[in-house]
């Protein structure tokens, strides 16, 4: 029966072609919609999980441009003075703070093509980026430096910044965050750095400016009057709570989801009259070869069989086709698709990937059924005379 069922296909390559690419095209968006929204999702939990800080002071007018830092990965420099993070962190009310101080790379960096983000930390004192490493790091010296996830190296490499080298003392779990595109130096490294290239800097001590603080708060029902505290006494620097940016993004998340559920239904709706279509229009005028399988004594319900296994094998193949023409697409270009939408994650786990695989083949089926079930009971009505009449007409 499969060889009859490949031969049929063989023969009736158009009509089956064209069904190859109604479910690759619906199998292709549902796989789409679903690894972004899962991937946002997964990325913003863990981003809520281990970002670990209350309140972020950023340079006044630098809100979008630093949560493009943080959120993106977008390379800049932007700084307030860091006497205005060391009189916050002493207010009562701070528990921790820890500050970091970025550094836009030139191109050319011995690690990839285009400028990526420096980012100067104390690992003493640090509990936003030690967050995401495995062991620990506070004796960081002035010659290593900690990647993030998106890296091409591996722990003991050596990577080559503004013409100074350093050992890969470690790398980040994948954060979802700008972090997995980032790489981060003591403050020592970094003033090597900037006293060794004053034409490229605007400033000419690493100590004295910050980019971020990051503030750990006693007591959290206190967050807005801390923030308010914050922005009364220093006019230079902004500030938000954590609290508030995620729930921004959860908020665009879900409207973008919306969008994102309205296009599968359309989809799938769209899928379905094509298959319908598609699989009615070709059935009907195979009388003729229904006809010779009853002469020969095959009954309805194996001619059934023959055809809905003809279906299955493309269907099977269009599904495995974009499942890993996808997947393999998503592994391939992430950084490129995260760059693109500025996107703060793209990835999801292998038992989700299969999971994900899984249901699209069975909402394929679910749609092969509703779509060959006029076809079918077309055939079981038909009577045997009339279907066998018409050989040889």
């Amino acid at each position: 029966m499969i060889r009859l069922a490949l031969k049929n296909i063989d023969h009736k390559r158009f009509k089956y072609v064209m069904i190859f690419f109604v479910i690759m095209i619906f199998s292709v968006s549902l796989f789409c919609e679903t690894f972004f929204s899962k991937s946002l999702t997964n990325g913003l939990e863990q981003a809520k999980m281990r970002l670990g800080a209350d309140i972020i002071v950023v340079p006044k007018g630098e809100s979008n441009t630093a949560e493009q830092t943080l959120f993106n990965g977008k390379p800049c420099t932007l700084t307030f003075p860091s006497k205005f993070s060391k009189e916050i962190s002493h207010f009562s009310d701070v528990k921790s703070a820890c500050s970091e101080t970025y550094i836009a790379t030139l191109p050319g960096a011995s690690c990839c093509d285009g400028q990526t983000q420096l980012i100067a930390f104390d690992p003493k004192n640090d509990f936003i980026v030690g967050a995401w490493i495995n062991e620990s790091v506070a004796d960081l010296k002035d010659n290593e430096i900690v990647l993030g996830s998106n890296y091409a190296l591996n722990v003991g490499d050596t990577v080559k910044y503004y013409n100074k080298h350093f050992t890969v003392r470690a790398k980040l779990t994948q954060t979802g965050l700008g972090y997995d595109q980032s790489a981060f130096i003591t403050y020592g490294a970094a003033q090597d750095i900037v006293k060794n290239n004053p034409d490229k800097f605007s400033f000419s001590n690493v100590h004295d400016v910050t980019s971020m603080a990051f503030l750990r708060l006693n007591n959290p029902d206190r967050i807005n009057d801390v923030k308010q505290i914050i922005e009364q006494n220093f006019l230079d620097v902004s500030s938000y709570t954590t609290n508030n940016k995620m729930h921004t993004i959860s908020r665009e998340l879900n409207n973008l989801s919306i969008f994102g559920r309205l296009g599968k239904v359309a989809v799938t709706i769209l899928t379905a009259l094509s298959l319908f279509s598609i699989l009615t229009l070709t059935t009907v005028p195979r009388k003729n070869e229904i006809g010779t399988y009853l002469t020969i004594g095959i009954p309805k319900n194996k001619i059934i069989d023959i055809f809905f296994l003809e279906y299955l094998v493309v269907s099977l193949v269009s599904i495995l086709c974009s499942f890993f023409g996808t997947t393999t697409f998503f592994l391939l270009f992430s950084e490129q698709i995260l760059s693109t939408f500025q996107l703060p994650a793209v990835s999801l786990s292998i038992k989700e990937i299969f999971v994900l695989f899984f249901r699209i083949i069975g909402m394929n089926l679910l749609l092969s059924i509703l779509s060959i079930l006029f076809p079918f009971v077309w055939i079981k009505r038909s009577e045997p005379a009339t279907l066998t009449k018409e050989i040889g007409a």
